[in-house]
């Protein structure tokens, strides 16, 4: 037994090796997330590794921030720095850190302006094991991540199936994206009927958590808040800490605001942008007009 054993570790721990080892370009893990959050991941690419244009001001965060922040129109009230939209579907603080890493390796920025919502997220982003690299998903990973081990065999097996479609030729081919601004939004207006039934739903759900309830759960973000806080220290960038809460949220403040003014300074908007009905597409996303009013209000705080 001890010797088939012996056999079976022989094989495989080359393989293991192999698969670790397996060249796989950046980009194309990009391309192939086609079906993920409208095909948004490879234009987050190619703005950070195929554009000239300069990136002042990096915006990190979920849908709340790609629907809510108009950096395009932030660019132009602040003129002299560019503002980008690097949102994206749904929460994941190990994705925030990998992506400000990416930002970091091409542009020296000023500021970095990071969504948070009522509470911190207590889970790996979804296609983290799809991009992050393999060093990354062994060494970087939070012990707090409910997913590492089925994110070391995605990661993996997303590696040979990328290895295996550029062997024979099938690999998914896109030209490079040159938009310079992420902003996403829906010019929609959610029905008054629908939000209000939103708005009591929340105040039903709303729960109160002990201190040590809450050093469990948001163990993982802020294992991640530490690192983008760390990051950012080294390399003399502030730090602002967006609050965009869904549609009457029973939280005022951020559960975890004491953390986040550890590291930079927390920014909530006036509650009479999130208040106004008709400024939400959906009751967790700002339409245009919403966006626009954030915006602005947003480029204002970020010159004082």
């Amino acid at each position: 037994m001890k010797k088939l054993i012996r056999q079976i570790l022989i094989f495989f721990i080359p393989v293991f090796i192999g698969l670790i080892l397996l060249p796989v370009n950046k980009r194309a893990r990009f391309v192939e997330l086609k079906d993920d959050c409208f095909n948004h991941g490879i234009w987050v690419y190619d703005r950070i590794h195929n554009n000239s244009e300069n990136i002042d001001i990096a915006f990190l965060g979920s849908s709340h921030t790609l629907n809510g922040i108009n950096d395009k129109l932030i660019s132009e009230k602040l003129d002299s720095l560019t503002a980008v939209n690097f949102g994206y579907c749904r929460y994941g603080r190990n994705f925030h850190y990998d992506l400000l890493q990416e930002i970091l390796s091409e542009y020296k920025i000023k500021k970095l302006v990071v969504e948070v919502r009522e509470g911190e997220n207590r889970s790996s982003h979804p296609i983290y094991p799809f991009i992050a690299d393999t060093k990354d998903i062994f060494l970087n990973n939070s012990i707090a991540n409910r997913e590492f081990f089925y994110e070391i065999w995605t990661h993996h097996a997303y590696k040979l199936e990328l290895f295996q479609d550029k062997i024979y030729d099938q690999a998914t081919k896109v030209s490079i994206r040159k938009d310079n601004y992420g902003f996403a939004s829906h010019p929609d207006t959610a029905s008054a009927s629908y939000l209000n039934k939103r708005k009591l739903k929340n105040s039903n759900t709303d729960t109160i958590m002990s201190d040590i309830q809450r050093n469990i759960e948001y163990k993982f973000g802020r294992d991640y808040q530490k690192k983008i806080a760390a990051l950012c220290q080294d390399n003399n960038i502030e730090i602002y800490y967006l609050f965009l809460p869904s549609f009457a949220s029973a939280c005022g403040i951020p559960k975890e605001f004491k953390i986040y003014q550890k590291f930079g300074k927390l920014i909530i908007p006036p509650d009479s942008i999130y208040d106004d009905m008709d400024n939400w597409w959906d009751h967790g996303h700002l339409n245009f007009a919403g966006a626009d009013k954030i915006s602005l209000w947003l480029a204002n705080e970020l010159t004082k």
